[in-house]
């Protein structure tokens, strides 16, 4: 008999109990961990902006010094990435290769901080910084009433590319993106990328909406397709840097789908914080090229980029991580 006024609990149902309150714990944890992870990164980004905000443009190249050797000698960030890079597409350069390490990481701190420096400048102070060398030869092209497509890739400073080349060509110029998973960053450097007249439309039926914008009226669209495809069935294999490659096929199908002219953008870097872009026709009638042409002349000419300057481009990239596919 139970004595009166005290509750006895059955083992069993304690143990339970103990177990639903870990579980519910555990499930709160997780829930809002994510959450917490997003708005934390998304300060360090908004923090970061304000604190490039003070840095005069003199001083960018000493940071960019300093944050350079932390990447490569504190954090080596992608380190083997880099050197299993060079090793494949540049043997010949085998004696050269710490140094272009040393440049490598020292251009991925500059173009970082420039671009955080970007976020806080206003887009006329960008254009005293990176500007077009000979801009008509878009110009003329849509004067004609053609769209046009820029190939651009990933060397020196491609935002401020994509934030200077609307401003020098009167037709909508477009940008081809992927949003970011944290929605907080992602407005944000939508709302930067955009601040120099360039509309994005994301990359998930981006062609479709690319016919549907040319037949209204000519456009510019811009592509950075240097990167490893998702799909390597479905990408333009072709020579770079003396290996076969997989290249995003983007610039090629547009191309063709709408019959207009692709020029390549080729960057470089004048002095610190500075940059200058010239425009190269690599073709004005696509159909008449044969398939995959015009992905292998826009290979050609980064190569030639590369060559000309290897620690410009982003080596931290998996760039050959594709194998190409046996019935190719």
């Amino acid at each position: 008999m139970k004595p009166k006024g005290q509750f006895q609990r059955d083992p069993e149902s304690v143990v339970a109990n103990i177990r639903i309150f870990k579980l519910c714990r555990f499930a709160c944890i997780h829930v809002h961990l994510p959450e917490l992870q997003s708005m934390l990164a998304y300060v360090q980004v908004r923090l970061l902006t304000f604190l490039t905000r003070f840095i005069p443009w003199w001083a960018l190249s000493v940071k960019s010094r300093a944050l350079g050797w932390i990447l490569h000698h504190l954090i080596r960030y992608r380190r083997n990435v880099v050197m299993a890079n060079l090793k494949k597409a540049l043997p010949d350069k085998a004696s050269f290769h710490q140094q272009i390490v040393r440049d490598c990481y020292l251009n991925l701190a500059a173009v970082t901080i420039e671009t955080f420096k970007g976020y806080s400048s206003s887009i006329q102070t960008i254009r005293e910084h990176c500007s077009i060398v000979n801009p008509e030869l878009v110009q003329d092209l849509v004067d004609q009433g053609r769209s046009v497509v820029i190939a651009a890739n990933h060397f020196g400073n491609f935002e401020y590319a994509a934030l200077t080349i609307p401003g020098e060509v009167d037709v909508p110029t477009i940008g081809i993106w992927k949003p970011f998973k944290n929605q907080r960053i992602s407005r944000f450097i939508h709302r930067n990328r955009v601040k120099g007249g360039m509309q994005l439309i994301p990359q998930n039926g981006a062609i479709r909406q690319l016919e549907q914008i040319g037949a209204r009226r000519p456009h510019v669209s811009f592509f950075l397709a240097d990167q490893s495809p998702s799909n390597a069935d479905t990408a333009h294999w072709v020579p770079f840097l003396g290996i076969d490659t997989a290249f995003i096929p983007g610039v090629e199908v547009v191309a063709r789908k709408l019959n207009i002219p692709v020029v390549y953008a080729a960057m470089r870097r004048t002095s610190p914080g500075h940059y200058q872009i010239r425009y190269h026709l690599l073709t004005d009638e696509p159909l008449a090229l044969p398939e995959r042409e015009i992905t292998r002349r826009y290979a050609a000419m980064i190569e030639e980029d590369i060559r000309a300057d290897p620690g410009a481009w982003l080596w931290t990239h998996k760039r050959w991580k594709k194998t190409k596919p046996a019935a190719l």
